[in-house]
């Protein structure tokens, strides 16, 4: 944030003061709206089984990051970056059980090596298509409280 001191008149001061804050209500308002849009787009984006990845995709509350302000759109789902980033080949181990099985009848012995995933970067690919949009929507709602 940057500091600034102003000596004058005090209406002048007063308008000043009234505009800093409804510059800072229109970001914050705007930013929210810019989200939304890459929010909905993620849901669009991420991979369907079971409808839990979707559904919790979320764009947090406007925070300030340093000097400025940002919002942090995401999933608390703690296999998602598995899906975003992929995972490289890796084995994988029976545990608790005599032996590892898919659960429909097919046994698979007690290690196996799973060949890995490719990555999905379904919060990725929604910044990159509709990041314009985002930015267009904050602009437009920053214009409007000055209008």
């Amino acid at each position: 944030m940057i500091a600034m001191q102003i000596i004058g008149d005090k209406q002048v001061i007063q308008r000043l003061q009234v505009a800093k804050i409804r510059g800072m209500t229109a970001a914050r308002l705007g930013l929210k709206a810019g989200a939304l849009i890459i929010e909905t787009e993620a849901k669009k984006n991420a991979p369907y089984r079971t409808g839990n990845l979707r559904r919790s995709i979320t764009s947090g509350e406007v925070k300030q990051f340093g000097n400025d302000l940002g919002i942090e759109i995401g999933t608390d789902v703690e296999y998602a970056y598995l899906i975003e980033f992929g995972t490289p080949p890796h084995v994988i181990q029976v545990r608790d059980a005599r032996v590892l099985t898919d659960g429909k009848g097919n046994f698979f012995g007690k290690k196996v090596m799973h060949p890995g995933t490719a990555p999905n970067p379904f919060l990725r690919k929604s910044l990159d298509e509709k990041g314009g949009e985002a930015r267009a929507e904050i602009a437009k709602v920053i214009k409007m409280a000055f209008v």
